[in-house]
């Protein structure tokens, strides 16, 4: 893969007339080249191929293995791995292995979970084992136990929370809430279930009057609403005219069942209508008898007056049923001729009631007749068949005699030619419109390419849009051809409009970005600045997503809280008029400030100065007092116990002539003695020996305050009043003073300088680096610390001693003076970092002529560093990359014409220039 892409050579290299190359090379005796390896190529072209599909996989499960994923995510893009690899054996192997440890994983928090009751975390478990393909199978034994705990856990909650349910439930008892009641129930009886309670439960017994109350009100809803059931049927058959006595009665009884009367006035309804059918059943019957008695009186020649009115209301009965046919078969005139014939019948209640409903009859028909003129007379007046179109229906609607029809069909027809002469003349107005429209988008179509003025374009869109408004009202009465085009022309139209919306909007869009581009961290709107900015990515890339930057803006947008953090970063710093705190409430302060910093923002650039700081500042809180705040654990205090103790203070020694020291507890006077006798210490805890010397071998005639009580008794006197400030500077006398002191021990001398240099680099992180080389050169494992150096007869001792001065010589006079210089300058380069003057001044954009720009409305008024943001694979933000200069002469210059984390739309930020390195995006950073 690496450049020049050995596949893309080969296929550059590889062409057609590549014989012919050869034949002429022949001819012009020039080397060939040597034949291509195609089949090699071909076959690492199919490796790749095969790779192809894995690659993702394969860098999520390095990704997962070096962030020390959880198992559980692992196991899964290996089962992934396996199936798309399904061709090789040695992901199946892994998978196993994985998931074996991950039952066994499982089974620990299946423990833990039953134990605290978690039901939501034993579910999950409990579908990972049931619901996930394993390639080794878990145990029954686990995935039993797993449905046991859980089960467990869901009755135990259920019960907690019927508890609680059951205290709502009462009060709204008591409240006589019936919905709320209802509501509570419901809830109840889920986890009822839930919670599988015993009859004999407690809880059961405490919301039994509820729970009966409610079925007692249910109850009554139900009746209720069988009741308006019954009553609605028993309307609807009183509607009905075909109702039966029978069908009517039944509904009626349907009614009374429910232990409740018929209500008014549908009750006064039902009895009459049953009344009137009885009537109508008894009339008829009462005929056929009376027909049969009058043929047998008549047959028989009896006459008498009863007979005969009987005869009158059977004749008058069979009139008044043939006028009410005649009536209903809207023969008016018909039943009208016959009911005036037998006017005989006039006193009869049947011939009243047939002339009352021959009378209403005639009124209705008046009245249908001039609405039927009405609306043919509308239907004339509309003037045009489509506007006419709703009057000529509800005149077929109201049509009842053969002439009204046909006066509608020659209204109709009449109409019609009408229509289609003014149709004509439309037409050719409508084509004219058409050949003007065409015209106007032709030249639309020519616009781009002869780079018309964008008033121009828009001027022809009004002039198009305007004649479409004058054709749309006549489309609708021209031909469908003549329609269609109309609307090929308008989707045209609609195009065009759309093309030039979209390039407003998308300049639009573009501008805004670089107005919001414009931001300094201390502008009171700079945050909302931010987040508008990133939103109009957004928007941009929703918008246009087939637009080449749409991808790259939708990317960056997600970046936003990576700039939110930068400007909190230059906020938080702008009020520090010196980086280094000048006391440790200070320090403390801007600990808790670079914390909350990094709590919310640890993803974001100045992260790594962040850090660096805050490491620093937490060195500097380690000189005064411990990680647990105890001042006697903090450095100040250790160094001042290193130069306390039994053999540091008051301490003396017996030095002979040919160097040996033994060290004593008093200050003994030797003089005018020709055998010197002393007790010397050969232990930490106070041991001593007897020794007896000649005083002509003894350097001095007394003992003598040894070298380190002379160094301790100085330590402690300036180390408790070294000022916050000078604490590096002391440091390093120090340990450049112990290192110099020959006189000490060399193992002791050894021990505080190594003691020292440990504290200064705890007490300076940015000096810790710098001592590393030199604390490499003191470190020696095989210098036992608890060796009797002070016993200079011991022989181990005399081994440690030699050791430790050797090492002690190879720290040279530049050793410490060299790290702490270097330590001065990674304060002045942290110094700087914090120190930035951020701001953004564009974003960054590609330009098909000059490569990558910034796209910026401002003009630089100094010479500044142009630099963006780029978070890894994993979203964190390693450092910022720099890509370029801006000054007031050039402008903002993009130096680097190519990088692969250049993305269009990243704001640029302007920095003061800084002589550091570049902090680039790896993961190794």
């Amino acid at each position: 893969d690496s450049e020049p892409r050995l596949l893309d050579v080969v296929a550059t290299i590889d062409f057609p007339e590549r014989l012919e190359w050869d034949e002429i090379l022949g001819v012009y005796q020039l080397p060939r080249p040597e034949p291509l390896l195609l089949d090699v190529a071909e076959q690492l072209n199919e490796a790749y191929a095969l790779q192809q599909p894995l690659e993702k996989l394969l860098d999520r499960h390095r990704l997962l293995a070096l962030c020390r994923a959880p198992l559980a995510q692992r196991v899964s893009v290996l089962r992934q791995l396996a199936r798309v690899d399904a061709a090789s054996t040695l992901w199946d192997d892994d998978v196993r292995a994985f998931e074996k440890a991950r039952a066994d994983e499982i089974a620990a928090q299946v423990k833990a979970a039953g134990e605290r009751g978690d039901r939501g975390a034993l579910q999950k478990l409990y579908e990972e084992l049931t619901q996930t393909e394993w390639h080794e199978p878990p145990s029954k034994t686990l995935v039993q136990d797993v449905k046991r705990r859980a089960g467990e856990a869901t009755r135990s909650s259920a019960r907690t929370d019927l508890e609680a349910l059951e205290v709502e439930l009462n009060a709204a008892f008591a409240a006589l809430d019936l919905a709320r009641c209802r509501a509570l129930r419901t809830q109840w009886n889920d986890l009822a279930r839930q919670a599988r309670l015993p009859p004999t439960d407690s809880l059961l017994e405490q919301v039994g009057p509820v729970l009966g109350w409610l079925a007692d009100e249910d109850a009554k809803a139900a009746a209720e609403q069988t009741f308006a059931r019954a009553v609605s049927t028993l309307e609807r058959k009183l509607a009905e005219g075909t109702t039966d006595v029978e069908e009517l009665r039944r509904a009626g009884h349907a009614v009374l069942k429910c232990n409740r009367a018929i209500p008014e006035p549908l009750a006064s309804r039902y009895h009459g209508r049953v009344t009137a059918l009885e009537t109508a059943g008894g009339r008829r019957r009462r005929l056929i008898v009376g027909l049969a008695v009058s043929g047998t009186l008549l047959a028989a020649g009896v006459v008498g007056l009863m007979g005969y009115r009987n005869y009158q209301a059977v004749a008058a009965g069979h009139v008044a049923d043939s006028v009410i046919q005649l009536t209903n078969d809207n023969n008016l005139s018909e039943a009208r001729q016959l009911l005036e014939a037998n006017a005989q019948f006039s006193s009869s209640e049947f011939w009243l009631a047939a002339q009352k409903g021959l009378v209403d009859a005639e009124a209705q028909a008046r009245e249908r007749a001039s609405a039927f003129q009405a609306a043919l007379e509308s239907a004339r007046t509309a003037g045009t068949l489509p506007l006419a179109e709703p009057y000529l229906k509800n005149a077929h609607r109201l049509a009842h005699l053969a002439d009204e029809r046909l006066a509608i069909g020659r209204l109709e027809e009449e109409m019609k030619a009408n229509q289609r002469d003014s149709t004509a003349a439309l037409e050719t107005r409508f084509r004219e419109g058409l050949r003007n429209l065409s015209e106007k988008l032709a030249r639309l179509d020519r616009a781009p390419s002869r780079d018309e003025p964008v008033l121009a374009v828009y001027a022809l869109l009004s002039e198009a849009k305007g004649i479409i408004a004058q054709l749309n009202p006549l489309a609708a009465s021209v031909t469908l051809p003549l329609a269609g085009e109309l609307k090929a022309l308008t989707a045209r139209l609609a195009s065009h409009e759309r093309t030039m919306a979209a390039a407003g909007r998308q300049t639009e869009l573009l501008d805004r970005l670089t107005k919001l581009s414009s931001n300094h961290p201390g502008l009171p709107a700079a945050d909302q600045n931010l987040m508008e900015f990133a939103n109009t990515l957004k928007q941009y890339s929703e918008s246009f997503p087939d637009d080449r930057r749409a991808k790259d803006f939708q990317a960056v947008a997600a970046e936003a809280d990576l700039w939110r953090g930068a400007f909190a970063w230059q906020r938080l710093c702008d009020p520090w008029n010196d980086w280094d705190p000048p006391d440790l409430k200070t320090t403390k302060q801007r600990i808790g400030q670079c914390q909350a910093w990094l709590q919310e923002h640890g993803n974001s650039p100045p992260a790594t100065v962040a850090r660096d700081y805050l490491a620093y500042l937490q060195s500097i809180v380690l000189r005064e007092e411990g990680e647990s705040g105890d001042h006697d654990s903090g450095l100040r205090a250790k160094l001042m116990k290193l130069f306390t103790g039994p053999l540091i203070d008051d301490i003396y020694c017996v030095e002979t002539n040919a160097g040996i020291r033994y060290y004593v507890t008093d200050e003994e006077d030797f003089s005018n003695k020709k055998t010197v006798r002393f007790n010397y210490l050969v232990g930490f805890a106070g041991e001593s020996k007897s020794k007896a010397l000649q005083s002509a071998d003894l350097k001095f005639d007394r003992a003598r305050p040894a070298p380190q009580g002379e160094l301790a008794k100085s330590v402690r006197g300036k180390l408790p009043v070294v000022p916050f400030a000078e604490w590096d500077e002391y440091v390093r006398n120090l340990a450049d003073l112990i290192r110099r002191d020959k006189r000490l021990d060399p193992f002791l001398r050894y021990f505080l300088l190594s003691r020292t240099l440990e504290y200064a680099a705890q007490s300076n992180s940015l000096l810790k680096p710098e001592l590393e080389s030199t604390l490499a050169k003191l470190h020696d494992d095989k210098i036992d610390l608890a060796t009797r150096w002070m016993d200079p007869e011991d022989p181990a001792a005399r081994a440690v001693r030699q050791r430790a001065e050797r090492n002690l010589g190879q720290i040279g006079d530049e050793d410490l003076a060299a790290a702490w210089r270097r330590a001065v300058l990674r304060e002045k380069v942290l110094a700087a970092q914090i120190r930035d003057n951020l701001m953004i001044i564009g974003w960054l954009t590609r330009d098909d002529a000059s490569g990558w720009v910034c796209q910026t409305a401002l003009a630089p008024r100094g010479e500044r560093q142009l630099q963006i943001a780029v978070p890894d694979l994993t979203g964190r933000v390693t450092g910022w990359t720099v890509i370029g200069t801006a000054d007031l002469q050039k402008g903002a210059v993009v130096s680097r014409t190519h990088a692969p984390d250049f993305k269009e739309g990243r704001p640029i930020f302007a920095a003061d220039p800084m002589q550091r390195p570049e902090r680039k995006n790896s993961g190794a950073q």
